[in-house]
């Protein structure tokens, strides 16, 4: 297996690690304190974030680069955690709850879309039909992984908050997992266009975009 393979594997396991630990305590906590009835509010801001998100990193990755985008964004994520731990812990903030849930929902986003960009520009189609699985089953097993370690800890008594210190330190990890296929992934080189091309180059309209058949359809199966 190619190195950069290895680096975006490793990339996904530890997604799926993080994410188990992020989601345990975040459910444990919201449903004890909030009950079920709260769920929809964290999706409606899951949405609204994410859609926002989705048009920042749009426009950002044309000037910062991919790997520039996708460790700064996943370390500002590893930080986010880790605010959400303190706070849960320390301060004893329940409302904190909504937010673990909300980052939950945005890494899982997130971390696939950096993962698919990378794989996508280290590899060609035949090799990416190979490696894509890998890449799948990385996800399954760190989350299996996180899974029954969080019940392992909090069978033997752990407090389970303390799992959000834990998915801040993989998400670290991760971003240094980015930066080993940094190393293996060519960035593409953006040239300055030439004014009388400007118009030819023009962002398409969202109406346009969402005419091609592909793009449709994956929109649709996006919102089911």
């Amino acid at each position: 297996m190619k190195p950069a393979a290895i680096f975006i594997v490793g990339q996904s396991l530890a997604l799926g690690l993080l994410l188990a630990f992020l989601i345990v305590p975040g459910n444990a906590v919201f449903l004890d304190v909030y009950g079920a009835g709260r769920l929809p509010y964290v999706y409606l801001i899951v949405a609204g974030l994410g859609a926002l998100v989705s048009y920042g990193l749009t426009e950002l990755q044309s000037r910062l680069g991919l790997y520039h985008l996708a460790l700064s964004t996943t370390l500002i994520m590893a930080g986010s955690i880790l605010v959400c731990w303190i706070l849960l812990v320390f301060a004893d903030y329940e409302w904190i709850a909504y937010g673990v849930l909300v980052l939950f929902a945005l890494q899982l986003q997130l971390g696939f879309v950096f993962i698919g960009a990378q794989a996508g520009r280290a590899f060609d189609v035949q090799e990416l039909k190979r490696v894509f699985s890998h890449i799948v089953a990385g996800f399954v097993v760190g989350f299996m992984i996180g899974g029954f370690a969080a019940a392992g800890f909090a069978a033997q008594g752990g407090n389970a908050l303390h799992l959000l210190a834990a998915s801040s330190g993989v998400t670290v990890a991760m971003a240094l997992l980015m930066l080993g296929a940094s190393r293996y992934v060519d960035e593409p080189i953006h040239e300055r266009a030439h004014p009388a091309d400007a118009a030819a180059n023009a962002k398409p309209s969202l109406r346009k975009v969402l005419g091609v058949p592909l793009v449709g359809a994956v929109f649709i199966y996006q919102i089911l």
